[in-house]
């Protein structure tokens, strides 16, 4: 477009340069001005340094025009927070809308979606933010929304301003279950064996070593085999359990010393890497996990999963060809006849039933910081998946795209948005971790009681089995003798 300006720098027809640029049909107007060198500075004074802005021709504050922006709730991202009845929004997200409009000279009106979705296609027609911005309610998207392919057939996006990954989210289980073996699950079935293999291997051949000793042979007749023996079990046994033993059942000769002295080395090691690691569960319990990956979440049964209705999450696994990715969403398509809340699009809904417990949430790690601030017990799995992408949208072939995300360029390589991002997550950290801070309860010493149990038990039934031997074993009385005498005569 050629317009003709007037020494002084003013169109020769009269209007300004902002009007022009307004009520022009084409996506993209180009100025051409022809004057002297003192008129090109008064236009510059004038508009066209707003117009250079980008956007100032369809938001400029001077005429008072307004962007309405699609604004979901999203932690991190957008946070409403209600004020004397007004609501007041923060996050990453409002502070470049905030920037932006700073830089590029226009005011905004904050819209929410009216069905609180982000936006699905449903018999050819979009909801959420994507179907306000389609219909023209809204004319920018500002909410997260993650870049799809599907997406952006029918929408402009943005250069993205921030990246993130996919996780999942469950709670922290307390494992009551195996709680109570503790003393015996501290070692691998195959430790156990390995010891108790030892164990009898170094008691059998400590007590033939004993035997084949020529200096004991002299009190052989003193003791017997199953007496020499059973102080050779002993001895190992209280070697095992780190406690000290009678100096009288020590062996006697050089070559059983030896045999004893590695035991106990032996012994001394398990015990202290075996009492570490009670010492260590105890007061900064481990906790396993049900499961680390998605492929190991469909593969049980005993928690549900679920993520945001309407969220790119949702079309991902309903259209993906991934293996993978189309059980989970047979997983949760199974569920939707008795439980719909697997795909609410309420995030509230969702963390409630994580906390409930075997809920797995698919979301973005910054979702599952901001929850931790409040909640200390949800965990995320080691496994990361489905890059994700946010940028502002807006419809499609705007003319408003490459100046947006020139911006958000330009806020980028100044570490604005890295701030930001850093502001957001900074109180990220838990204050009081429910499971470091709390006593040591009754489950996780079952085992002990139990183990004390077992040995009076057991001492009870050898009780009992020494006195029924004592009867069966007892000397006629000399009243019965003259009888038997008697009897004999």
């Amino acid at each position: 477009m050629a317009l003709e300006i007037n020494d002084r720098g003013f169109l020769t027809q009269g209007g300004d340069l902002n009007t022009i640029y307004r009520t022009s049909t084409d996506h993209a107007v180009t100025i051409i001005i022809a004057c002297s060198g003192s008129c090109i500075q008064s236009v510059i004074k004038q508009d066209i340094d707003d117009i250079s802005r980008g956007i100032a021709s369809v938001t400029s504050k001077k005429n008072g025009i307004k962007t309405a922006y699609s604004a979901l709730k999203s932690p991190g991202f957008i946070v409403k927070t209600i004020i004397n009845g007004t609501a007041h929004y923060t996050g990453m997200t409002i502070n470049l809308i905030k920037q932006m409009a700073k830089a590029l000279n226009f005011s905004y009106v904050l819209l929410e979606p009216e069905d609180n979705e982000w936006g699905r296609e449903i018999n050819g027609s979009w909801t959420g933010v994507v179907g306000d911005l389609l219909s023209g309610r809204t004319d920018v998207i500002a909410s997260p929304l993650a870049v799809t392919a599907e997406r952006a057939v029918i929408m402009d996006f943005t250069v993205p301003y921030f990246y993130d990954t996919s996780c999942v989210v469950i709670k922290t289980p307390n494992n009551y279950d195996t709680k109570w073996l503790i003393l015996a699950t501290k070692f691998q079935h195959l430790v156990l064996v390995c010891i108790f293999v030892s164990f009898v291997f170094s008691t059998i051949f400590l007590c033939v070593l004993e035997e084949v000793q020529p200096a004991l042979w002299p009190v052989r007749n003193s003791m017997g085999l199953w007496n020499r023996c059973s102080d050779t079990l002993l001895v190992h046994f209280a070697s095992l359990m780190a406690n000290g033993i009678s100096g009288c059942l020590l062996p006697v000769s050089l070559s059983g010393r030896l045999v004893m002295g590695a035991w106990w080395i032996f012994s001394l090691l398990t015990a202290a890497v075996y009492r570490g690691d009670i010492i260590a569960f105890l007061t900064a319990p481990r906790t396993t996990l049900p499961f680390n990956t998605l492929a190991e979440m469909v593969a049980q049964e005993a928690y549900s999963w679920g993520t945001l209705g309407g969220s790119a999450y949702e079309t991902l696994f309903r259209n993906s060809s991934i293996l993978q990715y189309k059980q989970v969403w047979e997983g949760m398509e199974s569920r939707l006849a008795s439980d719909p809340s697997v795909l609410s699009v309420d995030l509230n809904v969702h963390l409630d039933k994580v906390n409930t417990g075997h809920y797995a949430f698919i979301t973005n790690t910054l979702t599952l910081k901001n929850w931790k601030v409040k909640n200390c017990d949800l965990r995320m799995l080691s496994d990361t998946f489905y890059p994700l992408m946010f940028a502002m949208v807006l419809p499609k072939n705007s003319s408003l795209t490459d100046i947006l995300s020139k911006e958000i360029y330009r806020l980028r390589e100044n570490g604005v948005i890295e701030y930001w991002y850093n502001q957001e997550t900074s109180n990220v950290s838990c204050i009081a971790s429910s499971h470091d801070m709390k006593k040591i309860d009754i489950v996780a010493l079952l085992s002990v009681f139990y183990a004390a149990v077992i040995g009076i038990s057991l001492a009870l039934v050898a009780l009992v089995g020494e006195i029924l031997c004592s009867k069966s074993r007892r000397p006629v009385t000399s009243q019965q003798q003259p009888t038997t005498k008697e009897h004999v005569a």
